[in-house]
């Protein structure tokens, strides 16, 4: 195996114990923490890597021993398609830049004990570029990503079982099966998730939520029983909030609500862009100045409103949904059923100092 292969599946690998470990040290559904330690069985290391990525020895409490192989892949909030048609993680590419400037200041630091201005100036662009991307990921970016990356791993399943199959043949092992591993970047804050019992919690830690559009795009695959275990394994860039969702395939919906895994549709809007102006670097943080490009009176028309009366809506048939800032904010207020200017200034106000960042209800 080339020392690229073996560092590529290092990562993948590392990160299936990073989700195992998050289950065993954290509360989360019993399914998904049985699920979790079955996955993580006996990992067997090839001569190459091939497809799938991780393929382990699983073992169930009766003692039956199954062949299981694991794709990995991303999926994110922050990525573009590029001319040819092909969709990029940016957080990827963030953060292989990231790699290969630390690499040039590790060897500057060796080589001359110091850190030109230049990398150090490259290291705060970067930085600052991975901000700005990663505060103006959108929703429909996230679901581009999820399913073009679905549609090119499910149309390999059958090849995977092959590998599998093949090796299980081998080592003399009659069962097989196959998992999904995928891993979700995502940094999505000022959240608001409306429940379907009326409760609204306001949600600030970057991380997805299962919406019913990734549900959809599942259940839609044809050969989908040929698939055995989908795990979510959400953590935002410097993975100080992460969360591990696993389940079954033969009936998603079920599985998730059998662990009170809600399922959420999404109102919300991308018209407001963060721009960074400038970063500072002190010794503890990265500080960034930033404006944003606010919303016009047509788009507050023709795109918040429309989607603050589908939230009115949504909350009137107890159908659970997240809503972006802007729609909540009119939600809150309601203006259709506001007396005047001055009510709607005031509950406005009530809205802000409700849901700051620092406080949550």
């Amino acid at each position: 195996m080339s020392a690229i292969d073996e560092r590529k599946e290092q990562i993948e690998y590392q990160c299936l114990l990073d989700a195992y470990n998050f289950c065993i040290n954290n509360p989360v559904p019993q399914q998904t923490k049985e699920i979790l330690k079955y996955l993580n069985g006996e990992h067997l290391i090839r001569d190459k890597n091939d497809s799938p990525d991780i393929i382990n020895i699983c073992s169930r409490n009766h003692g039956l021993k199954s062949l299981v192989g694991i794709e990995h892949f991303n999926v994110g909030s922050i990525s573009k398609v590029t001319s040819t048609g092909k969709t990029i993680s940016l957080h990827q590419l963030h953060k292989n830049n990231l790699l290969k400037i630390n690499e040039e200041m590790n060897r500057e630091k060796r080589e001359s004990g110091s850190i030109s201005k230049e990398v150090l100036s490259e290291n705060i662009r970067e930085v600052g570029s991975l901000v700005e991307d990663a505060l103006n990921g959108t929703y429909e970016a996230y679901i581009h990503s999820f399913q073009t990356a679905w549609e090119k791993h499910i149309s390999r399943i059958e090849k995977y079982t092959e590998q599998v199959s093949s090796l299980a043949e081998e080592i003399k092992i009659n069962h097989i099966e196959i998992a999904f591993l995928i891993e979700i970047d995502s940094e999505f804050h000022d959240w608001f998730y409306n429940h379907s019992d009326g409760k609204k919690e306001y949600d600030n830690t970057g991380l997805m939520p299962v919406f019913k559009k990734i549900i959809s795009i599942i259940n839609s695959t044809s050969n989908l029983k040929k698939l055995n275990y989908i795990v979510f394994y959400n953590k935002v860039v410097n993975k100080s909030n992460q969360s591990v969702i696993a389940f079954r395939t033969g009936s998603v919906k079920s599985n998730l609500q059998k662990q009170g895994i809600p399922v959420y549709d999404f109102l919300g809007e991308s018209g407001c862009k963060l721009v960074i102006d400038n970063i500072e670097q002190s010794v503890d943080e990265i500080i960034p100045e930033y404006h944003f490009n606010g919303y016009t009176n047509e788009h507050i028309r023709e795109t918040l409103f429309p989607l603050y009366r589908k939230a009115k809506s949504f909350s009137e048939k107890h159908i659970p949904f997240v809503a972006s800032r802007s729609v909540q904010h009119l939600l809150y207020i309601d203006p259709d059923n506001c007396s005047g200017k001055e009510e709607k200034l005031r509950k406005s106000k009530q809205f802000s100092k409700m849901y700051s960042k620092g406080n949550k209800e």
